[in-house]
């Protein structure tokens, strides 16, 4: 059995409030809105072009039941991306408003030299130097 040609799309999140985390994925965290679709009987999904892939953001359909966010669990825990210069990126994100989180909520610290973003819906980001990637 040979291998299957795989090509990454994207990753998708189910927003609590969608524009929210539209405008933290770009405003805050300098991605860009790639594209919008609206399917029959969905709500309108936004694609969100980040550090090269895309992240899908769409809020619930009427059908759909969520719990509300809350402590890490097992499954996607976050997005990871990298950046040639950690601390230059951890200024222009700070001038954008959003600040790197520096302990997790079970008491322990984030290593040094990684940064953790946390958005709406507990969406996290950690973002390491490209030499670490």
């Amino acid at each position: 059995m040979g291998a299957l040609d795989w090509e990454f799309t994207h990753v998708h999140v189910y927003a609590s409030d969608p524009e929210a985390t539209v405008a933290w994925l770009t405003d805050g965290v300098g991605g860009e809105v790639a594209s919008e679709h609206q399917h029959p009987g969905y709500p309108k999904a936004t694609n969100v072009r980040l550090g090269g892939q895309v992240v899908q953001v769409r809020g619930r359909r009427d059908a759909e039941r969520f719990e509300p966010a809350g402590p890490r669990s097992y499954g996607i825990d976050h997005i990871g991306l990298s950046v040639p210069d950690l601390e230059a990126a951890l200024a222009e994100l700070r001038a954008r408003g959003v600040e790197p989180v520096t302990e997790f909520e079970q008491g322990f610290s984030i290593p040094p030299g990684i940064a953790f973003l946390r958005g709406p819906d507990d969406l996290w980001i950690e973002i390491v130097p490209t030499a670490w990637s």
